[in-house]
């Protein structure tokens, strides 16, 4: 074979980007609902959205998921966050999404070292041709509670599933993830708490605003 046909078609086979067909993704289920208060407290929600390209595994009929909140494994990051009374609100399509019943520090959240286990399962659902490629489908919200005082920061959520042989996305009986990992991208997301300026420094910050807006702007040199 011709040596640079050889290296052509090498330099073609590395160019070709990593493929997933589904992509589960983590992000605020509403705009501002990934975001609280430090002094106030209130609720998360963070929706699990899917989404495929289109090519390779488009469907799915059921899952097991299982999250971490705040890359720490099974217990929370703060005292002051907890799983809301109800912690997962399904979407319309795999609409009885809830917490797994064996999601006990005993059982599957502990193996996977997670904090919730959840699960779900209805006919195969083609996300190409019903939702459409690249529409995201919203499996559910995650639904958590941020006490008054809870540290700020940002507070990241990942899917974990330490055992290896959990985590499952299945088509009729099929673990599709176990069988076709490639085929799949598990995303992560944060929600942020944020501390509010102390009630004596916003003088301070309205002051050095109003500064920096009146302050004459200096001329750009070519």
């Amino acid at each position: 074979m011709n040596k640079s046909l050889l290296m052509a078609g090498l330099s073609f086979l590395i160019a070709i980007p990593a493929h997933a067909a589904i992509t589960v993704s983590i992000d605020a289920s509403s705009a501002g609902s990934d975001i609280v208060f430090a002094d106030t407290g209130g609720t998360i929600n963070m929706g699990v959205f899917a989404t495929t390209d289109g090519a390779g595994v488009i469907a799915f009929d059921s899952f097991d998921l299982f999250f971490d909140i705040g890359i720490d494994g099974n217990g929370m990051p703060d005292p002051g966050i907890t799983f809301s009374a109800t912690p997962v609100t399904p979407g319309a399509v795999f609409s009885n999404s809830a917490v797994n019943p064996g999601n006990l520090v005993t059982t599957s959240v502990a193996l996977a070292d997670a904090d919730i286990h959840i699960s779900a399962d209805r006919g195969l659902y083609d996300f190409a041709a019903e939702a459409g490629v690249g529409t995201p489908v919203r499996l559910f919200d995650l639904n958590l509670d941020i006490a008054p005082g809870t540290a700020a920061g940002t507070y990241t959520i990942r899917h974990r599933d330490n055992s290896g042989a959990l985590l499952a996305v299945n088509d009729g009986g099929t673990n599709l993830y176990a069988t076709q990992p490639a085929e799949f991208t598990l995303g992560s997301g944060s929600f942020t708490v944020t501390a509010v300026p102390e009630p004596s420094s916003i003088p301070v910050l309205f002051a050095v605003g109003m500064y920096l807006l009146r302050r004459p702007k200096r001329k750009q040199t070519t």
